[in-house]
C-alpha cells in the first residue's frame, strides 16, 4: 500500500512540471470534503497518513513516502449545469456562494452540486438547469476579509436598532448580518 505522508500547504504553488508529472488522485466533491483515510486509485491502494486533516481542493498536492508527488483532480460526478441570462446567472452564482454552496464556472453558465430543491428554485428564477456527469472543480473560496464591524460580507452594519433596509430589526450589541453571519457590536 502506498502511504501519503505529507500534504503541502494550501497556498503552496508547485511548479507546473511537478503537477503535470504527478500521480493523480481522482476525488469527487464528497471525498475532497471528507479527506478519506484510504482510497483505491489506478496505482493501487493509497493510505492518507498526514497530520493535517482538512478538506481538500482541486490541485492540492501530497507527497508519498518515496518522495513522489500526488495531485488532487476532480472526478466525474453528478452536477447541475445552470444556463440562461448572463446577469441572472451571475446573481444566482453569487447568492449560492454567499450561502456556502460551491460553484464552478462553465462555458455557458455555471455548475453547482445537486442540492435538494435547488434545480426548482433556479428554474423558478428563470434559469435552465440540467443534471450532468462531469468533473466538478469549484471556485476556490477566498478567506473573507472582515470590515470594521467584523463582517466579511461587505455590507454596512447599523447599531442600536438602526434600520439597514433588510426589513429586520437588529437589537443593540447583537445582530445577524444580511449575509447570514452573526455579529456583535462593541458600541
Amino acid at each position: 500500500m502506498i502511504k501519503l505522508t505529507k500534504l503541502l500547504p494550501a497556498n503552496a504553488a508547485p511548479a507546473q512540471t511537478i503537477l503535470k508529472n504527478a500521480k493523480k488522485l481522482m476525488l469527487d466533491s464528497d471525498q475532497r470534503a471528507a479527506m478519506p483515510k484510504s482510497l483505491e486509485t489506478e496505482y493501487g491502494a493509497v493510505e492518507v497518513a498526514v497530520q493535517e486533516m482538512r478538506p481538500l481542493e482541486v490541485n492540492d498536492v501530497f507527497v508519498d513516502e518515496t518522495g513522489a508527488f500526488w495531485v488532487v483532480r476532480p472526478a466525474v460526478e453528478t452536477v447541475l449545469h445552470v444556463t440562461g441570462d448572463p446577469d441572472l446567472l451571475q446573481q444566482a452564482a453569487i447568492a449560492l456562494m454567499h450561502r456556502g454552496a460551491r460553484v464552478a464556472i462553465a462555458e455557458d453558465g455555471f455548475l453547482a452540486p445537486p442540492i435538494r430543491n435547488l434545480p426548482d428554485m433556479l428554474e423558478m428564477a428563470g434559469l435552465h438547469v440540467e443534471f450532468e456527469k462531469r468533473p466538478f472543480d469549484p471556485i476556490r473560496p477566498e478567506k473573507p476579509k472582515a470590515d470594521e464591524s467584523g463582517c466579511c460580507c461587505g455590507h454596512h452594519h447599523h447599531h442600536d436598532g438602526e434600520s439597514c433596509g433588510c426589513g429586520h430589526h437588529h437589537d443593540h450589541e447583537d445582530h445577524e448580518c444580511c449575509c447570514g453571519g452573526h455579529h456583535h457590536d462593541d458600541e
